[in-house]
């Protein structure tokens, strides 16, 4: 009996090892089946991580698990791989690229303007032959005066000057010339909110209110003695909660971000200047209509405005989803119109013209 229980023992272990056995040597890419194939191409790998140009080796196939790409290889063997339900789709040699990371977009600009409503006060100064700063000031000024009249008290107009005249840009001729101020603009309409638009721009008083309100009447980004705009963060702030109203603000948001899907975008990354801006893409996360993945940063203005913003109150520590998460935090902007900050480095005049000393 003894020998008897001592053989069972024996034998349930053995099989118990032969059991397991297979198991620990499996294939993993066998645990499950893959839900994609993508076959008879030319797949970028990208997996040479060095500092080069060199593209990694390029692959006939790849398999896709769980979201992740389980593996590359020649078409006969990643067709292996297959399941009754894995999608296979043959490219017919096509290039295959990694999802596009753009670590820097100003994708709420690009919203406005590929999907925004069409707006009747935007106005475009230009630059006739022979034009100098004064030419376009006079015409600025013209046209702020004969629009007071036409439009509604409190009505926005804003205005997009040359990039360039005199072979002087539009920046350095406000911010460091002068060419128009506040006071200039005020001597000729205060019953409409008037910007000069841009990395520099201006604001009559109007306009400096209405921006001023968001932040308990102090003026981040700008120069309030002249009303000059330091950074186009204000031209945004003001775009978003000012021009467009919440649906608005979520419908032009989702459909570009489908647009940059659609370009090969996986994943961006921007900074946020306006609580609209921030509600539509929490929103859009949560409806799970978030097309790519977006790193979100909150720019130098928007942590000034979060006590008296009254489109959102919501708790950001912790949140964090798949596709929507925050990054970072600014308090000053430091990448607008080259350089933007004082340097020591040696450089032409006409660039070093363009440093600034920021004191706000």
């Amino acid at each position: 009996m003894r020998k008897l229980i001592s053989e069972s023992v024996i034998t349930i272990a053995t099989l118990l090892l032969m059991a397991n056995a297979p198991a620990q040597q499996a294939d993993p890419r066998l645990l499950s089946y893959p839900e994609l194939l993508i076959i008879n191409g030319k797949v970028v790998s990208m997996e040479d991580t060095g500092l080069n140009e060199n593209i990694g080796k390029t692959y006939e196939a790849l398999a896709v698990r769980d979201g992740r790409i389980l593996d590359l290889g020649t078409t006969a063997d990643i067709r292996k791989l297959a399941g009754p339900d894995t999608r296979v789709v043959d490219v017919k040699g096509r290039t295959v690229i990694p999802g596009i990371i753009d670590t820097h977009a100003h994708l709420w600009d690009y919203a406005q303007d590929h999907w925004g409503p069409k707006l009747d006060n935007l106005y475009q100064i230009k630059a006739e032959k022979n034009d100098i700063w004064k030419d376009i000031v006079k015409k600025t000024l013209d046209l702020a005066a004969a629009e007071k009249s036409k439009k509604k008290p409190g009505e926005w107009i804003i205005i997009s000057w040359p990039r360039r005249v005199e072979g002087i840009q539009s920046d350095v001729a406000i911010r460091n010339h002068r060419v128009l101020t506040l006071q200039m603009l005020d001597e000729v309409n205060t019953v409409q909110k008037i910007l000069i638009e841009g990395n520099r721009g201006v604001m009559n008083t109007p306009a400096m209110q209405a921006y001023g309100a968001y932040f308990g009447g102090d003026y981040p980004e700008m120069e309030p003695e002249y009303g000059i705009v330091l950074s186009a963060t204000v031209d945004r702030l003001l775009f978003a909660e000012e021009l467009y109203d919440m649906k608005t603000q979520i419908a032009m948001i989702g459909q570009e971000i489908k647009e940059w899907a659609a370009y090969g975008t996986t994943a961006w990354s921007s900074s946020v200047e306006s609580y609209k801006q921030l509600a539509a893409v929490l929103a859009l996360d949560a409806e799970q209509r978030l097309a790519t993945r977006v790193a979100y940063a909150f720019g130098p203005s928007f942590y000034r405005t979060m006590p008296l913003h009254p489109y959102l109150l919501h708790d950001f520590r912790g949140y964090g989803t798949d596709h929507l998460w925050f990054n970072a935090w600014s308090t000053t902007s430091n990448d607008g119109a080259y350089p933007l900050l004082a340097t020591t480095i040696e450089a032409r005049p006409e660039i070093k013209e363009r440093e600034l000393l920021r004191g706000r």
